[in-house]
């Protein structure tokens, strides 16, 4: 159930036309859509290649789930599981 709240993300390397090329600075985008349809989308720029991880996977995440119900549903499904039928 929860696995369904979660959100969808990609990520994209922007400004590159074909093969990245070696100290060419790029954007690295993380985008990831809620279960509702909200968006949130960050950005780095930095060199080809990228000595750190560029994409803020959980942080963008983080940010498009902070107006959701999954918070509450990931308190209150463990007591539900808990309750007998």
């Amino acid at each position: 159930m929860l696995s369904t709240l979660k959100p969808t993300c990609i990520t994209s390397l922007i400004g590159n036309n074909g093969i990245p090329q070696s100290g060419a600075v790029y954007t690295w985008q993380t985008r990831c859509t809620a279960y509702d349809g909200k968006v949130a989308t960050t950005s780095k720029r930095m060199a080809y290649p990228p000595t750190a991880n560029p994409f803020d996977i959980p942080g963008t995440t983080a940010l498009v789930m902070r107006h959701t119900s999954h918070a509450e549903a990931t308190v209150v499904l463990p007591i539900l599981r808990a309750t007998p039928a």
